[in-house]
């Protein structure tokens, strides 16, 4: 493979939401418990969690698109990933790893019956877990999401839950849009909430607000991205509007200054460890843009089919990527095209296919629509971007 060269990155959005409390030990009448020590809090890749699909999809001549248990040379979702390599649902569903974690920062064992926090063992980041006592983390409560540190909003819950040192921790926040959707199962079906209950219990199926800012109307910063846990997709609304609600992360990994590096008609993301085609499929790279009008492919039949042929006349193992790979190349603060276009050069608007179906139809799909970046999910076709590990 020719060296690979990194690429600027584009300036990262504002952050959004974060509140600080610096005088907060005085006000608490002392020193603060101090947290443990997140995994991913220095500098290091953002590891992606899966999606938690298991079933795979066939097409029968007489039953039409089927789901099928065995993924098997399947090339969707279901056959790669670490839900297949790590199936042991002791500490999680279909590859997601959860530990427990006490009041004050302690880890608790996966039989502990009383938990407050989830530390993901895959991504570095601790949750709160919310309750169904009427408190102050009820899963009934609902937020406007403006920043404004006003009662109501999701920054005054943020200020509260610092001020209470949840789970021993002073630096709670909102969570990117990256980081939410990376709780997301897309397994569960519609009704949800689309995430591991077991491990997150009293989790309403509701749209929960992000800290990620959405270019819309002018640029206007009261509007914010939002996870949906009822039925799945991501969406952008206005933070003055509605009330949503909320769950707050802390730790994560620090993303490197340059996220690409280029080689030739390839790019690598050093926050993922992923490697992309640089053109949709049906484009060729020139050497410094791509050319050409991408293929549309009807079907996630044709697109898997269409990867199979490119990974063995490569001899590498292309594939289609699940939902969540797909979503961790739509950038915050741009619009047509939603994608970082210093790295990918010449890229079309266009909603892209994942291989992640809707668990309730095989013929649905989950795509990203890189007009705004939305996820959505659909029956029509989409384009195809490439996607392998890294070596």
């Amino acid at each position: 493979m020719p060296a690979l060269h990194a690429l600027p990155r584009r300036s990262p959005a504002p952050a959004w939401c974060r509140a600080a409390l610096p005088l907060l030990a005085a006000l608490c009448g002392g020193a603060l418990p101090a947290a443990p020590a997140l995994a991913g809090t220095a500098t290091g890749s953002w590891r992606l969690n899966d999606t938690g699909l298991t079933r795979c999809v066939v097409f029968d001549p007489h039953a039409g698109y089927v789901f099928t248990p065995d993924c098997t040379g399947s090339g969707h979702d279901g056959e790669f990933g670490r839900d297949p390599a790590r199936p042991n649902a002791r500490d999680g569903h279909a590859g997601f790893s959860f530990e427990k974690t006490g009041a004050h920062g302690e880890p608790l064992p996966r039989q502990a019956a009383d938990w407050s926090c989830v530390r993901d063992r895959v991504t570095g980041l601790m949750w709160e877990v919310k309750t169904g006592d009427g408190g102050p983390r009820d899963a009934g409560r609902r937020f406007r999401n403006q920043g404004d540190g006003q009662a109501g909003d999701a920054s005054a819950y943020v200020a509260e839950a610092n001020a209470a040192a949840l789970c021993g921790a002073t630096d709670w926040r909102l969570p990117t849009r990256r980081e939410l959707e990376s709780l997301m199962d897309f397994s569960v079906p519609e009704g949800g909430p689309l995430l591991d209950r077991a491990w997150f219990p009293h989790s309403p199926p509701a749209l929960h607000w992000t800290s990620t800012p959405a270019e819309v109307h002018g640029g206007s910063p009261t509007y914010r991205w939002a996870v949906n846990f009822y039925s799945g997709g991501t969406l952008w609304y206005g933070g003055q509007y509605g009330e949503f609600a909320v769950r707050l992360v802390r730790g994560g990994a620090t993303p490197p200054q340059r996220r690409w590096q280029a080689a030739g008609a390839e790019l690598r993301d050093r926050t993922t460890g992923l490697v992309w085609r640089r053109c949709a499929e049906g484009q060729a790279w020139t050497g410094s843009t791509c050319n050409g009008s991408p293929t549309t492919f009807l079907t996630i039949r044709d697109a898997v089919a269409h990867a199979q042929g490119q990974a063995l006349s490569a001899g590498q193992a292309w594939r289609v990527p699940n939902i969540k790979e797909l979503a961790s190349l739509a950038e915050a603060g741009v619009q047509r095209p939603a994608i970082d276009t210093a790295a990918f050069r010449g890229f079309q608007t266009e909603a892209y296919h994942s291989g992640t179906h809707w668990t309730e139809n095989p013929v649905y799909s989950w795509r990203i629509n890189f007009a705004d970046g939305g996820m959505v999910r659909d029956h029509w076709g989409g384009k195809l971007l490439l996607v392998r590990d890294g070596d």
